[in-house]
């Protein structure tokens, strides 16, 4: 397995805080890396981040597992249990068994508010991890809230530089619509490329809660994700995540 990824139309942390491998998110946050091939040749490959919502199933965005303008016709998908990604070794990694994503996702228009999948592990995800605690229905953030979001991706846009590192950052909340949480960019940093899939917490008297995912960013100035992001929330979509759980 390698280290080296394309940078995939994925969202990710710009300027965030490295996570520690102690802390409550690094315990349930893990990278996928998908091979798209053809031909019996890879053509593309992407990263994308996850949260555990089970020991054997990974929370993520459906566009990880169905990109865009890339002609393929199988894909495999790897996931890696490491906050630092510099030096990976095979112990670390395991290959899924499967994967869904959100039926109407794949059969509508491909829009943020159905961009979800799951990701199903061959076997238990290694200690310490363990799934993330996701919030009730009525857990979800209003306008002015901070939320903490994670991801693996690019640390700058401009000049592009990837990160190995797992990170976090607080961004504030602009509005709620339907399944969408709509953030902004605050003082700490934004999201950007390699982060779709990523979780979104909220603090409860429970500690960090699991309330939506990463599934899109946008920017301005030449930029896509300096600006805003978008969070789909996971209280829409409990009949599809319920036997995963």
């Amino acid at each position: 397995m390698t280290s080296t990824f394309a940078i995939s139309s994925d969202s990710s942390i710009i300027r965030g805080e490295n996570v520690e491998p102690q802390s409550e998110i690094a315990q349930s946050s893990v990278v996928l890396t998908t091979y798209f091939e053809k031909d019996g040749k890879v053509v593309y490959k992407s990263r994308c981040s996850g949260v555990l919502i089970s020991l054997r199933s990974v929370l993520t965005a459906a566009h990880c597992f169905i990109p865009d303008n890339v002609e393929y016709a199988s894909s495999r998908t790897y996931v890696t249990f490491l906050v630092n990604l510099e030096n990976i070794k095979g112990s670390d990694s395991q290959w899924i068994q499967s994967w869904v994503a959100n039926r109407q996702y794949i059969d509508g228009k491909k829009d943020p508010e159905n961009d979800i999948a799951i990701a199903l592990l061959k076997s238990d995800a290694p200690s310490p991890y363990k799934p993330a605690k996701i919030a009730r229905a009525d857990q979800v953030p209003k306008p002015g809230d901070f939320i903490t979001s994670a991801g693996y991706g690019i640390s700058s846009e401009v000049p592009r530089v990837e990160s190995n590192r797992l990170k976090k950052v607080q961004l504030r909340v602009q509005g709620v619509y339907y399944a969408i949480v709509v953030v902004n960019e605050t003082d700490q940093g934004s999201s950007c490329f390699g982060d779709s899939g990523g979780p979104s917490f909220i603090d409860s008297e429970d500690g960090l809660i699991l309330y939506g995912i990463n599934v899109s960013g946008r920017g301005v100035n030449g930029k896509h994700c300096n600006q805003s992001g978008s969070i789909l929330l996971l209280s829409f979509h409990r009949s599809f995540i319920a036997p995963y759980l």
